[in-house]
């Protein structure tokens, strides 16, 4: 695809093409089946305009607020037709799903066709999209955000995705019970790091997972150390943390994720899987003093 706007976010990687034809083909305005192409456009175009995206990227580049005050669509998309959707994260998950699915990270066969998959931080559901297209038999969506939840709907709608979109933040899916142990893969595009309480995050992330479920990430990620860097409210990106590879990796291992792993290191960015574990996580059974979800940790030391 040609993108008609400068872009500004994604990350190039030469195998991106490859699943942004994978999206643009099979979810085109000439493949909708849930509702007429006109009913789309006119939705999608309120959130995925070039005048949307231009209010969204003069917000970030101020740091003007957040993510929930200035909704925008996430992924550009041609639609074909002549007609696009302008996103905030350019083609990031196409060059997300080149890496992690590349050497050392998924495999579609095994982890991905005919599992049952959850997008955490979906934006607009095109992760979402692009999962189903690759096999996957349900793809639900889960996003605090209102505006993203109703374009992640209005998505699995116009194609009829086997899956619904949740509103809820991810540390308020300890309140669903439906949630636990509900998936086989867990993908979480950009998430981590815009979250406050990380081994609470992670521990979440586990309870979703059935066991021998996968967890793949993507994240900011600083070089060395087994630090990460505190970014807070200053840092343009609304995000908190820049955690270095080998702290992503202890993290994983204590929250649940023993053979956690970094797949990929690029431009200040990282992608990393892991196994959920049989055991609960070493997080909650060596002491989880200040933890955010103190419920979380009593029901997984029952046993969840």
């Amino acid at each position: 695809m040609t993108a008609t706007k400068p872009r500004q976010i994604g990350i190039a990687h030469p195998g991106a093409p490859r699943f942004e034809r994978l999206v643009s083909e099979r979810y085109s305005l000439a493949t909708l089946t849930g509702m007429p192409p006109e009913e789309f456009l006119r939705q999608a175009n309120v959130w995925g305009s070039r005048e949307a995206y231009e209010r969204w990227l003069a917000a970030y580049r101020q740091n003007a607020g957040g993510f929930l005050d200035h909704p925008v669509w996430g992924a550009d998309r041609d639609l074909g037709a002549g007609h696009q959707l302008f996103g905030a994260m350019d083609d990031r998950y196409a060059s997300n799903a080149a890496r992690l699915l590349g050497a050392g990270g998924l495999d579609v066969a095994r982890h991905i066709e005919g599992k049952r998959a959850c997008v955490v931080g979906a934006w607009d559901g095109t992760e979402c999209l692009l999962l189903h297209a690759l096999g996957a038999s349900q793809v639900d969506a889960i996003e605090e955000a209102p505006a993203s939840v109703a374009m992640a709907t209005h998505q699995f709608r116009a194609w009829k995705v086997p899956g619904v979109a949740v509103e809820c933040s991810l540390y308020e899916v300890p309140e669903r019970p439906w949630l636990t142990g509900a998936y086989d893969l867990l993908y979480v595009p950009g998430v981590l790091y815009h979250l406050t309480d990380l081994p609470a995050a992670l521990v979440i992330l586990w309870s979703m997972l059935a066991p021998g479920g996968v967890l793949a990430f993507e994240s900011i990620a600083d070089a060395g150390g087994k630090s990460a860097r505190y970014l807070g409210p200053r840092h343009p990106g609304w995000s908190w943390w820049s955690p270095s590879a080998d702290c992503y990796e202890a993290l994983l291992a204590d929250c649940g994720f023993p053979d956690g792993r970094t797949v990929e290191l690029a431009h200040g960015r990282g992608w990393w899987v892991g196994t959920r574990s049989d055991a609960a996580p070493l997080a909650v059974e060596g002491g989880a003093a200040g933890f955010s979800r103190p419920g979380l940790v009593r029901a997984i030391s029952r046993g969840l």
